[in-house]
């Protein structure tokens, strides 16, 4: 992965929301990742990215005012409906997603991510369907009040050979986004 320096250039502190960010300029409020994964963000150029999302929010708006296109599926009817993304309880379909919303373009995904259900099965989908040189965020990474620690195996196994970054949340011990480049 590419070293970082964070700037603070259109990144400031929501006026409300402790130590969320949103952009000066849109005023979306960014996504609700750690502080420092936000900073390594705010250095990319998403224009010409396609995302998916396993897991529907404010990240999902602030994805659609960023990249050149955004499909997001969600297993809780309110947040799917809020975000205006599919809505899917089914966990087959749902893991599925990636592959069964690209619209049968045959174009892989710059950037998926897992931050909803089923994060394991969502991983092994993922790396199925997402370009070299593309990035996988988890946010939650191992967090206890997401998923406990024998649901993450599988999916660290899959990503255990692939460039990492884990950005942990100052004050706050468990809250992770850990990114990985698929390389």
């Amino acid at each position: 992965m590419n070293h970082y320096e964070p700037t603070e250039e259109r990144l400031v502190k929501h006026p409300i929301f402790e130590w969320r960010y949103m952009d000066e300029v849109s005023g979306f409020v960014y996504p609700w990742y750690t502080e420092e994964s936000l900073k390594w963000m705010k250095n990319i150029d998403f224009s010409k990215m396609r995302v998916f999302e396993y897991g529907a929010g404010v990240s999902t708006l602030w994805w659609r005012w960023n990249a050149r296109e955004v499909r997001s599926i969600d297993n809780n009817f309110e947040w799917a409906t809020k975000a205006r993304a599919t809505f899917c309880d089914d966990e087959r379909r749902y893991v599925q997603a990636c592959v069964t919303m690209n619209n049968n373009s045959g174009e892989l995904w710059d950037i998926i991510v897992i931050d909803g259900a089923w994060r394991d099965d969502c991983t092994q989908y993922a790396l199925k369907q997402i370009r070299k040189g593309g990035y996988i965020i988890i946010d939650n990474y191992h967090q206890p009040s997401v998923c406990g620690p024998e649901d993450w195996v599988k999916t660290d196994e899959l990503l255990k050979d692939y460039p990492r970054v884990v950005f942990p949340q100052v004050g706050h011990y468990d809250w992770r986004t850990a990114v990985f480049q698929i390389v």
